[in-house]
């Protein structure tokens, strides 16, 4: 869950100011989206902006301004946290240094930056801004000032964050030469505790008046590196001590996540090209292997100003999301749009030339952060006002009608179906390449006019673990949209145990020993503590022969006695008899019955009639699977077939209530 506790002070009241506005957007928003949206709404919005706080040129108001002149939703700010470089000389390299520093929001004061984004959020009707930050998280050096080669490396691998929610987040940030901190002093303290105790021991012989003339620069000197090696520091990391790797990179990543933020890697593949700060050369190479390396990364920056090759199919963002449904990273990689806007009508990018749309319920900060941990959105690069929109990209469960957007996980027991609508906002004659990528591999692509919309069935895919799917439409270098990924967990083979309920990432569930013979709930509802979750699933994968169908069993409530269930509670005599139906003739007692079970392939009863006082119908065939609904005693539903899938001596049945599909365990009703 992402923590926003102080950086969403005033929301009541400036939902109240909202109220009106929102419900305007709303209605408008809904017009305008297709069935497709599954209750959200897209909004725009422009990541990564700097302000006058770094390296920007406008205000925050500024930049607000802009935003509505432009239509804009919301906006995501990405000033440097801490902008400054340092240079020592050994051995007392963090006292007899060279700073090189420019403007930051750590120089001007963390709370100064989040209180003045945050005030004028509240007043603000149309557009919601939302702090965040940018990070260089370590630099080395190689080189020597005396010979005119400093060089500092990795001082532009940069990182987005946001979501941090108090100013001390940002100002104990783990970046070099930032505000001290005690995090770290478990590590250095005893290199600090040996030199301060033979700064002391020094002190003593001067003290003592023991050859002054050595012993007080012995004391100097040793109170100089005692000082020097203080254990405070901002980050474990030594700039002075050569490359560290993904290590500094891991560090910030693992602070933000701990305090309920996102990180995202920005600009990885196109750094500033080498630049001069005085006598010293700023030098960073390419990193995207961070986007494969960095397991708990949420995500990157997928559009940009310039064209991001890790986009294509099967490569680093591919590779990425293949690890993860392969169980080797913890979350997906999500990709945004980076505006990295810095100034209007200059050199560099146009404010809203770069977008993320998110799919929102509301337009709210909440809404907007949870759309980007979740990889609700899609990420646009545009030349005009007149952009690419995907109206529609999702995945269906035809037997149920389920669906899934970006960012999210469909069940599937069978083929799944693509949708995808695509259009340019202000119409016109667009044409555009559209990319379908599965897994890494391109599985179509074509060139269409817009709008365009395509229903596409992947009968090839194999079904089985979890595949996803993504898309990219591209009218030109500067015109061109790439989304986030679908992900589709199958259900296959003839028997296995049924792991539908678990979501990628997440441990496998242990597996469940054969479960004892159970008597089922007095209620005559199946009971989620004696539910065992082992079963015998049989599929309708199209290609693969049908499993055989299991022997006929009566359609009365009498059946062959079964030796390891014990037999249902009959209902009530009282009970008035279903008029569609004979009543049930109760059970022998030397021979006990069997649970009650729909008619077998072939016969002419296509109903079945609840005999339970409730029961549960789900969304799939198994208690693990949520509940869409109930019936009640003696209601009669339509019969669609029988899945196969035995539990507690019956199998479940697939049944039709006239408003939806639903599953119900054969042992509540009786067949007609």
């Amino acid at each position: 869950m992402i923590r926003h506790s102080e950086i969403l002070r005033g929301r009541l009241p400036r939902l109240r100011l909202r109220s009106v506005s929102t419900a305007l957007f709303l209605a408008a928003a809904l017009a305008f989206a297709g069935p497709a949206a599954a209750g959200y709404i897209q909004i725009d919005g422009v990541a990564d902006v700097k302000t006058r706080y770094s390296r920007g040129c406008e205000t925050v108001e500024g930049i607000a301004r802009l935003a509505t002149q432009k239509g804009i939703d919301a906006v995501l700010f990405g000033d440097r946290a801490r902008d400054s470089l340092e240079y020592g000389a050994w051995p007392l390299e963090r006292i007899f240094k060279k700073t090189l520093s420019g403007p930051s929001l750590l120089a001007s004061g963390a709370l100064t930056y989040l209180s003045e984004i945050n005030a004028l959020n509240d007043r603000l009707e149309k557009t919601v801004l939302i702090p965040g930050a940018e990070v260089a998280p370590f630099y080395y050096w190689t080189g020597s000032s005396w010979q005119d080669d400093l060089v500092a490396h990795d001082a532009d691998r940069r990182l987005w964050l946001l979501g941090l929610g108090t100013a001390d987040d940002y100002e104990q940030l783990p970046l070099v030469g930032s505000n001290l901190t005690t995090r770290y002093a478990d590590r250095f303290q005893n290199a600090a505790l040996g030199y301060t105790f033979l700064f002391l021991a020094a002190l003593a012989l001067v003290l003592r008046n023991w050859r002054r003339r050595l012993s007080v620069p012995l004391a100097v000197l040793l109170f100089l590196l005692a000082l020097n090696h203080h254990p405070f520091r901002s980050s474990p990391f030594d700039p002075h001590l050569g490359g560290q790797g993904l290590l500094p990179t891991q560090e910030v990543i693992d602070f933000v996540k701990k305090r309920g933020g996102m990180v995202f890697l920005s600009g990885m593949e196109y750094p500033p090209e080498p630049r001069k700060i005085g006598s010293v050369t700023v030098e960073t190479a390419p990193y995207t292997g961070d986007l494969v390396q960095a397991t708990s990364i949420t995500g990157f920056q997928a559009v940009s100003p310039s064209p991001v090759q890790a986009v294509q199919a099967g490569r680093e963002w591919d590779r990425a999301l293949l690890d993860h449904i392969g169980g080797k990273r913890p979350a997906p990689v999500f990709g945004y749009g980076g505006n990295d806007f810095l100034c209007e009508n200059m050199d560099g990018p146009m404010f809203g030339s770069v977008r993320t749309i998110f799919l929102v319920r509301e337009k709210t900060r909440e809404a907007i952060l949870d759309a980007m941990a979740q990889g609700r959105m899609y990420a646009v690069r545009q030349p005009d006002d007149n952009r690419l929109s995907l109206d529609e990209f999702l995945v269906v469960e035809k037997e149920l009608g389920h669906k899934a957007v970006m960012g999210e996980t469909l069940l599937s027991t069978g083929a799944p179906e693509i949708s995808l609508k695509v259009r340019a906002t202000r119409g016109g004659e667009k044409t555009a390449r559209l990319t379908l990528i599965r897994n890494g591999g391109i599985i179509r692509e074509e060139t269409v006019s817009l709008p365009y919309s395509m229903v596409y069935h992947d009968i090839e895919v194999p079904q089985e673990g979890t595949v996803y799917y993504r898309a990219q439409v591209s009218v030109s270098d500067v015109d061109y949209l790439v989304s986030n990924p679908i992900f589709v967990r199958f259900a296959s083979g003839i028997t296995e145990t049924v792991k539908l309920a678990e979501q990628p990432g997440q441990p496998p569930r242990p597996p469940v020993p054969p479960a004892a013979p159970v008597t089922p709930p007095a209620s005559g509802s199946e009971s989620e503590a004696v539910a065992p979750e082992v079963a015998t699933l049989e599929t309708d994968t199209p290609g693969k022969p049908a499993a055989p169908a299991p022997p006929p069993i009566p359609a009365k409530l009498e059946a062959a006695p079964v030796e390891t269930t014990p037999p249902p509670i009959p209902a009530k005599p009282e009970a008035a008899p279903v008029k569609t139906a004979p009543p049930p003739e109760p059970a022998k007692p030397s021979q006990p019955a069997g649970p009650p079970a729909a008619p077998a392939a072939g016969e002419a009863a296509r109903h079945i009639t609840i005999v339970a006082d409730r029961a549960t119908l789900r969304s799939g065939p198994g208690t693990i699977f949520p509940q869409v609904g109930q019936a009640q005693k003696g209601d009669r539903l339509r019969l669609v077939r029988r899945t196969g899938i035995e539990w507690n001596g019956g199998v479940w049945l697939m049944v039709d209530t006239g408003e939806r599909r639903a599953y119900l365990w054969g042992g509540l009703a009786r067949a007609e």
